[in-house]
């Protein structure tokens, strides 16, 4: 007698429970019989609130985010174009201000093509060498006004994403939370179900969606093994190059006694004071 496979999700991210739940979707509607079909009704409703709620949030975050770095952006841009103006300026002492702070600003990568770890990494030290020269230096310039935009443009967009990631550990009482929970205790419901008919109520269609199932089961079980294979033989790989380094590493004693001996040096003789 087949039957479907316990299979826990609960310690999945959101986005493997979406996949494996649609992959499963994909099974019911190739293998169960029309007759069934009413059976997977609550988990496709539920599939679906998860997919909605799990899109929601991503284009949430994910407008909020890029609409907060494309400020950040501008300013960078906007500055990069006055100073190659003040380079080129009447005055001299303004030329002279705005060569030095260009030296500062020519000095870091184009910050606003790379990652947000990345930028944001250039424009705090970019700004904090900035503000290391004399005040003087920056009003003449013309750049003070934009280097107190950039960092106040610069702290929106950290504090934009500290409440997204703040958002996430509250997830407990997200729309997305309570949509997973729908989904994983539709998805028990469904193997129940059907089960009980395997037992009951037998037939070749229900048997077949059973086995294709358990094969998805176990091939996403085969790639969790390898993978928790592979983190492990790289943690040993990673343990036995540590241990052969400390290994291969002369200590103080071995150094002196492989010293070439200097000029003048009597072979064996000791140097006292007396």
């Amino acid at each position: 007698m087949i039957q479907i496979q316990p299979y826990s999700l609960a310690d999945a991210t959101h986005n493997s429970v979406y996949s494996d739940c649609n992959f499963v979707a994909q099974i019911l509607k190739e293998r169960l019989p029309p007759e069934e079909q009413s059976l997977g009704e609550p988990f496709m409703t539920a599939l679906q609130a998860y997919k909605t709620a799990l899109d929601a949030t991503k284009e949430r975050v994910g407008v909020d985010t890029k609409a907060a770095d494309k400020q950040t952006d501008n300013i960078w841009i906007a500055l990069n174009h006055l100073l190659k103006a003040h380079l080129l300026h009447f005055d001299p002492e303004i030329q002279l201000a705005a060569q030095k702070v260009n030296t500062i600003f020519r000095s870091f990568e184009m910050p606003i093509r790379l990652t947000y770890k990345k930028a944001y990494g250039i424009y705090d030290r970019m700004v904090m060498l900035m503000r290391a020269l004399p005040p003087e230096i920056l009003e003449k310039s013309g750049a003070a006004p934009w280097i107190d935009e950039l960092e106040r443009r610069m702290q929106a967009f950290v504090t934009l994403k500290q409440s997204h990631l703040s958002q996430k550990k509250e997830e407990k009482t997200a729309v997305t939370r309570n949509a997973r929970k729908a989904l994983l205790q539709a998805y028990s419901a469904l193997v129940m179900q059907l089960n009980a008919k395997l037992v009951l109520t037998p037939s070749e269609e229900l048997e077949q969606l059973a086995q294709s199932w358990n094969r998805f089961i176990d091939q996403q079980r085969a790639i969790a093994r390898s993978a928790a294979t592979r983190k492990r033989n790289a943690a040993l790989k990673a343990q036995a190059s540590e241990s052969q380094d400390l290994e291969s590493t002369p200590d103080a004693s071995s150094e002196r006694s492989a010293k070439p001996q200097q000029q003048g040096e009597i072979p064996g003789s000791q140097i006292t004071e007396g």
